[in-house]
This record gives C-alpha cells, sequence and structure tokens, in this order.
C-alpha cells in the first residue's frame, strides 16, 4: 500500500491557495514505494516511529520536522535516502517548534527549539547520502545521537550542517551528533559544519577523514574514534584532535595509518596504541613533532579542550598508556609523545 500525504494549507476554507503558497505535508504512514518530496514544502513528521522502507529522494528547499521528542526516520531493509540540497536552497531536519526554518508550522505564534526536540535519523545499516543538508536540534535518545550510521551502514555527507544537537559523553565513551562509529570504510564526511553541538562526530578508525570539514563552538573539541584500523585510513583533519576512546588503538598486521601534518591524535584515560609492523603502521611522519602529536584527551593546548571541561582538569604524565611497537610492550619514547607512561617528555 502507498502513502498517504494529506496536503495543508495555511489558508482558511474556501480561499484558493496563492501561487507561492509553502506547502505542508503531513507524514502519517511509512514509506513502503519509491517517493519524491519535492522542494518548497514542509513535511511534517506525525507517525512515532517513521519507516522508510523503500526509495526516499528529498529535493532542494524541502524541510523536515519532527513533531515530538521522541519522533525518528528509521531506513528498513530495502529503503535508502538522498537528499540533494542546494548551497542556496538546502534540505533541513529539524523540529516542530523551529520558526527559523520554513515559519511556524506549529501555529503557536514565535517558538524556537533546543538540542533533543526531536530524536534521530537511523541509516540502520542501510544507506543514506545528503549533499547540501542541515540538521538542527536532535538527539532525544539515550545516547543524543541525531545522525545514526551504525553497523554496516554506508553513504556520505557533502556541504551539511550539523548544528545545536545533543551528543553525549562519560569518561571515556562518546556518541557523536553525527555517529558513524558503525559505518562501512567507505562512508565519507566532507566540507560540513559542526557547530554548537555537545559532541559533534564519532567515527570507527576504518573511517578516512580530510581536512575540509569544520568545527565551530561545539562543547567538546574533537573527532572521537574507536575500533581498530584494518585497511589504509587517512586522517588529515587539524582544526580539532582524532580522540581514541577505546582500549587500545590496533593498527593490525599489513595495515596503515597516515598522519597528515599537523594532526593531534589524543587517548583517553588508561587507552594505548599497538602498531602490530612496528612504524611501517604509521606514515613518515609518525616521529615529527612539527608533523604529529600524540597526548592526552586532557590537553587542551594541542588540539582544543577534548574533554569539554574547560580549565577543570590538566594533563599529566600516564594518562595513557603509550604507543607499543610491534605488539611487544616495546614503548616507544618519540619527543612528539606527551603525557603517557613510557615517553621521555
Amino acid at each position: 500500500m502507498g502513502m498517504t500525504l494529506p496536503l495543508i494549507f495555511l489558508l482558511s476554507c474556501g480561499e484558493d491557495p496563492e501561487p507561492n503558497e509553502t506547502e505542508i505535508v503531513e507524514i502519517t504512514e511509512d514509506i513502503s514505494i519509491a517517493t519524491t518530496w519535492p522542494g518548497n514544502a514542509i513535511y511534517v513528521i506525525k507517525k512515532y516511529d517513521f519507516y522508510v522502507d523503500a526509495s526516499l529522494t528529498i529535493m532542494p528547499g524541502a524541510v523536515i520536522k519532527f513533531t515530538d521528542g521522541g519522533a525518528n526516520m528509521t531506513i528498513g531493509n530495502n529503503g535508502v535516502i538522498i537528499a540533494n540540497g542546494e548551497e542556496n536552497n538546502p534540505v533541513v531536519f529539524t523540529a516542530f517548534a523551529d520558526d527559523a526554518h520554513g515559519g511556524d508550522t506549529n501555529d503557536d505564534g514565535n517558538s524556537s527549539a533546543s538540542a533533543g526536540s526531536w530524536g534521530l535519523i537511523d541509516v540502520n545499516g542501510q544507506r543514506a547520502d545528503f549533499t547540501w543538508c542541515e540538521f538542527h536540534y536532535g538527539g532525544n535518545n539515550p545516547d543524543g545521537i541525531t545522525l545514526d550510521y551504525n553497523t554496516g551502514s554506508n553513504g556520505s555527507l557533502d556541504h551539511c550542517l550539523i548544528k545545536s544537537n545533543r551528543g553525549t559523553s562519560n569518561e571515556n565513551y562518546f556518541y557523536g551528533a553525527l555517529n558513524a562509529e558503525g559505518a562501512s570504510a567507505g562512508f565519507s564526511i566532507t566540507n560540513t559544519r559542526f557547530e554548537n553541538n555537545n559532541v559533534p562526530l564519532t567515527i570507527n578508525a576504518d573511517i578516512s577523514l580530510d581536512d575540509s570539514n569544520s568545527f565551530v563552538s561545539n562543547t567538546y573539541e574533537g573527532v572521537y574514534v574507536s575500533g581498530f584500523v584494518n585497511g589504509e585510513t587517512n586522517w588529515s583533519e587539524t582544526e580539532v584532535a582524532y580522540v581514541y576512546t577505546g582500549n587500545v588503538l590496533h593498527v593490525n598486521d599489513g595495515n596503515k595509518l597516515i598522519l597528515g601534518s599537523g594532526v593531534v591524535l589524543k587517548f583517553v584515560k588508561d587507552s594505548e596504541m599497538y602498531l602490530y609492523n612496528g612504524t611501517s603502521n604509521l606514515s613518515a611522519n609518525y616521529s615529527d613533532s612539527a608533523e604529529v602529536i600524540y597526548t592526552s584527551y586532557r590537553d587542551d593546548a594541542h588540539g582544543g579542550d577534548s574533554n569539554g571541561d574547560g580549565d577543570a582538569t590538566m594533563p599529566a604524565a600516564s594518562d595513557w598508556v603509550g604507543i607499543d611497537k610491534d605488539n611487544q610492550k616495546e614503548w616507544v619514547e618519540w619527543d612528539n609523545i606527551r603525557y603517557d607512561s613510557h615517553a621521555a617528555v
């Protein structure tokens, strides 16, 4: 059965719609056939647990609003989302109370939303591609995630804005507003701005990340990484640090972690890195302090305030364990290692 899309106009009964009147479309059923949402319309998700079980294409100018804190969009087994905004006409995902995008859709006068006003978009092991899209005020779930690329998920974000969402953290574990811990190695994030979130971004160690993204006024300053390197991974982001949140960052047998010039790689308390093939697991600049810094996640002087506590804590010796060459407890002592248990610095 197809999806019913009641069309509601912001007009009194009996009036003809104006030619440029914004259309409001209430979404009350799951998507079960290939569907396109035209642009310059507002789509109000009124189904609490809304599933995309077929292809959904979203055109430039569409605004998607979620009606309550628990409202989610989940991609089902045969689903895919392709959202193609434009530079001056993005696709926007936001809260029902957000009057700044699409106007006063809930008809309550002036209102605004806050982080956690709606739930999340769950890619659910499927594919979702977002170009020139914006994501505002999501994360009403225990992990604070707004856009979740979980186990086996694939896709891309390019020229997107992720602003004023939640993300959560504890001492050693993090969930970003954009969570890609379970995404496949081919997942990509480029030219995307993370602004005013709590925790902006979590990825797994197989995901390469270039220096085209930007990070502005997030509580936790960093790209938070878990898992192992099982191929060739390139990390080039320099605006914030990469923060490893697991126990051991394995760069596995025959694989390589390539660190760009200016990269800071931080480690949470008691974590360490194993290089299974020694320094051949790293790029040639691995020990150059002008190129790469390895340090504690409490070290605000390199890569910003990655533990999100302002000046409340300071880095100290033995904050993390160190770097084990050849997985033989042969701890390296390069000059660019800070605050571990074994280095000279």
